[in-house]
């Protein structure tokens, strides 16, 4: 009856025929998924309301601003406006030659041209005085004939130029290869969340972005 106590109290033994066993397993090689940027975009956020509404919301903002392409420590371009939108352009006094030079292209009006009293009243030029030239890179404004430019009354900021530039109010207006660019480099950005900041711009973007370059002659 003891020996029954003791055999209960110490648990049983479990007993395997085989001998002890060492296995070794060797790592293999990491098989990454290939960051195919399309397929990420449709996968990742086209089809989940909250991450599209936010993606989009980068790609309206990242559309609005200028672009600039650095070549190098070189600026390459400048002012390049996809969504159309208003711009205010202030200077302190007019260019010695009297030609303009707009800090946004593509150019699609000339709204107003103002001059500030030293009492900081505004007084519009009337457009019949100047002409817009809007197929330049950058966009120019010079007046026609003889005519000179009145003169600001204030120091500082007394030129204001109301300019509207834009390839138009929809995406569809804007050329597919920089829409395609700037999907590509949301893609990327989403893609690279959480990474250490810098890195390369994905690839094929300065390539969608090279029509538009602009160069000096």
């Amino acid at each position: 009856m003891f020996e029954k106590v003791r055999r209960f109290l110490a648990g049983e033994t479990k007993r395997s025929a085989t001998a002890p066993l060492i296995a070794l397993h060797q790592a293999g090689r990491p098989q990454w998924t290939p960051r195919n940027y399309a397929a990420l975009a449709q996968e990742g956020f086209a089809s989940n309301a909250i991450g599209y509404r936010c993606v989009r919301m980068i790609a309206e903002a990242a559309g609005s601003l200028p672009w600039l392409l650095y070549d190098g420590d070189a600026e390459a371009r400048c002012g390049l406006v996809l969504i159309a939108q208003r711009w205010m352009c202030w200077r302190d006094a007019w260019p010695e030659d009297g030609v303009i030079s707009l800090p946004v292209a593509p150019l699609r009006a000339v709204e107003e041209i103002g001059v500030h009293g030293e009492d900081d009243s505004r007084a519009v030029i009337d457009p019949a005085h100047y002409i817009v030239d809007a197929t330049s890179r950058p966009p120019r404004v010079l007046l026609r004939g003889s005519r000179l430019w009145p003169r600001p009354g204030r120091a500082l900021n007394g030129i204001s130029i109301e300019v509207e530039a834009g390839f138009g109010a929809a995406a569809a207006d804007v050329p597919q290869p920089l829409r395609q660019a700037v999907l590509l480099l949301v893609a990327h950005f989403y893609a690279q969340r959480g990474d250490e900041p810098g890195g390369a711009l994905p690839l094929g973007f300065g390539a969608l972005l090279e029509p538009y370059r602009r160069v000096r002659l």
